[in-house]
C-alpha cells in the first residue's frame, strides 16, 4: 500500500472517482506490454536529455548557482521568447521526467516482479493536448499526489467551505507541497504557492465563464486559453525553479547523454542566430 499512492483498487483512489486512463498498450500479451513500454521509455529519455542539454546552455539558469529566466542583456522581445521557451522546456521536462521514471518501475515490476501489466496504466493522458484547466489536472496530469494534497489542504478547508474549500485547498495543498519541496534542498520561494494556488483561481475563471454564456471552456480556444495560460502562469514556477539552480542539475549523465553527443552543436548554432546578444557567434 505504501506504493500505491494514486489507490488505484483502494477506497481513497477509485472508490473515490479517481480518473484512470486507458492504456493504448497490449495488457493482454506481456512481452508485447514489455516492449512498448521500453519504447515509451527510451522516448522519455531521449526527450529529457534533449530538453535538459537544451536548459544546461542558458546563461544562469544552466548552472547549479541558478538564474533568473527574464536575461536583462537581451532586448525586451527577445527576453520575452528566452522566457517562454525556458517555461516550455520546463513543463515539457516535468511530465518527462516522472514518464520515465514510471516505465522503468513498470517494466521492472512487469518483468520481475511479475505484475499484471493492467495493474499499471498510464500515468498520464495527455495533459498538454486537453483544452481546460480543469482538464488538464483532473485528466491530463498524474494523479500521484492526489491524497496527499486532500490530507494537506482539501480536506481541512473542504470542512469549513465546502466543495469550494475542497477544491481551493487541493490546489493549496499542492502548493504547500511542492513549497518544502523547495526547503529540503536549501530554497524558499513564495512564487511556487502563487502558481499553484493560481491553478485554482484559473478553474474558477472557467466555471463563470460557464454559467454567464452556457458554454463550456473547450475545443481549439479552449486548448488556446490553456496553452496561454500555462505558459503564462508557468513562468511563475519555473522562475521559481530556475533561480533555485534546479536548471543546473544533472539529470541524464554526460556519458550517458545522446544530446550533449549529437544534438549540442545544433542547438548552439539554432540560440546563436536567434540570440546573438547572448551566444555571440564565434570569430571567423
Amino acid at each position: 500500500m505504501c506504493f500505491a499512492v494514486r489507490g488505484i483498487g483502494w477506497d481513497f483512489g477509485t472508490g473515490s472517482g479517481l480518473y484512470v486512463a486507458s492504456t493504448s498498450r497490449n495488457v493482454k500479451n506481456r512481452s508485447q506490454f514489455l516492449f512498448q513500454t521500453l519504447t515509451s521509455a527510451f522516448q522519455y529519455y531521449l526527450s529529457v536529455d534533449l530538453l535538459n542539454t537544451f536548459l544546461k546552455l542558458i546563461p544562469g539558469v544552466g548552472t547549479p548557482e541558478g538564474g533568473s529566466i527574464y536575461i536583462s542583456i537581451l532586448p525586451p522581445a527577445q527576453r520575452a521568447l528566452m522566457a517562454f521557451m525556458i517555461t516550455f522546456t520546463t513543463g515539457l521536462l516535468v511530465p518527462g521526467l516522472l514518464g520515465l521514471g514510471y516505465d522503468i518501475g513498470t517494466f521492472f515490476a512487469v518483468l520481475v516482479l511479475r505484475h499484471d501489466p493492467a495493474a499499471w496504466p498510464p500515468l498520464f493522458d495527455k495533459p498538454w493536448g486537453r483544452t481546460s484547466i480543469h482538464a488538464h489536472w483532473a485528466r491530463g496530469w498524474h494523479n500521484l499526489l492526489r491524497q496527499t494534497f486532500f490530507i494537506l489542504g482539501g480536506f481541512p478547508f473542504q470542512a469549513f467551505l465546502g466543495r469550494v474549500g475542497l477544491e481551493f485547498g487541493t490546489f493549496f495543498g499542492s502548493a504547500l507541497y511542492h513549497y518544502l519541496a523547495m526547503y529540503s534542498i536549501g530554497r524558499t520561494d513564495l512564487r511556487v504557492l502563487v502558481f499553484f494556488t493560481a491553478q485554482f483561481f484559473g478553474m474558477r475563471l472557467e466555471k463563470w465563464w460557464r454559467r454567464s454564456t452556457g458554454y463550456a471552456v473547450g475545443g481549439p480556444l479552449g486548448f488556446l486559453w490553456l496553452f496561454v495560460w500555462m505558459t503564462g502562469t508557468g513562468q511563475i514556477y519555473s522562475e521559481a525553479l530556475m533561480t533555485a539552480g534546479v536548471g543546473g542539475g544533472t539529470i541524464i549523465p554526460s556519458w550517458l547523454s545522446i544530446g550533449q553527443r549529437w544534438a549540442l552543436p545544433y542547438m548552439k548554432a539554432a540560440l546563436t542566430n536567434t540570440f546573438p546578444v547572448l551566444f555571440p557567434p564565434l570569430a571567423a
